[in-house]
């Protein structure tokens, strides 16, 4: 976990920055009377927090489609230890980072695919449907979809992936379904992908 990565405040009502976190929202939100942070799409039935911070946590999820023409379409996914799921890379927005930053960061420490140079198209920055989501913190996305040519070939790497990653590969849509049928109920929320 990278150093400040959580927010210090024990409760949402220690929080001093909410007008900044509110304006800078990828999904609206309101405070409540005691000064805590409401889930957008109303109560989980969970108190507390299992994110970094009180109120919306940034993710950004790069999707990544190579193949031109006649090809089929291939997407490039990593198989997650956590939940044994393939998934499109992803992760959290680190503090002072935007989410176009973090696109290419993650999908680089997550796959080895360096697409710095390239301008993906944001289809949606939405709330996400993720397990430690409680009433007063809960996670949003910039999802966004890189179209490349050709398939890369499959990192090979001798750097240790990421805590929690197996190695990514690219799959057809005959693998994708497969092993993107079922959901993932016992990993974290971004495990799960149907394409």
């Amino acid at each position: 976990m990278r150093e400040g990565w959580a927010d210090p405040y024990a409760t949402p009502r220690d929080v001093p920055d909410w007008a900044d976190r509110q304006a800078a929202a990828l999904v609206s939100y309101r405070l409540d009377e005691r000064r805590r942070p409401l889930n957008p799409t109303g109560r989980t039935g969970r108190p507390g927090r299992h994110l970094g911070k009180w109120g919306e946590n940034q993710a950004a999820d790069p999707i990544v489609v190579a193949g031109a023409g006649g090809a089929e379409p291939q997407v490039l996914l990593i198989l997650r230890r956590d939940c044994a799921e393939w998934a499109i890379p992803g992760g959290m927005v680190d503090p002072g980072e935007t989410a176009e930053r973090a696109l290419v960061r993650e999908l680089r420490e997550e796959t080895d695919v360096d697409l710095a140079g390239m301008d993906p198209k944001i289809p949606t920055r939405t709330y996400v449907d993720d397990w430690r989501n409680t009433d007063h913190a809960w996670a949003s996305s910039t999802v966004a979809l890189y179209r490349i040519e050709e398939t890369l070939p499959p990192p090979v790497t001798t750097r240790p992936r990421p805590r929690g990653f197996r190695s990514p590969a690219w799959t057809n849509s005959r693998q994708r379904s497969r092993v993107l049928e079922g959901s993932c109920t016992k990993g974290t929320g971004r495990c799960c992908l149907r394409l």
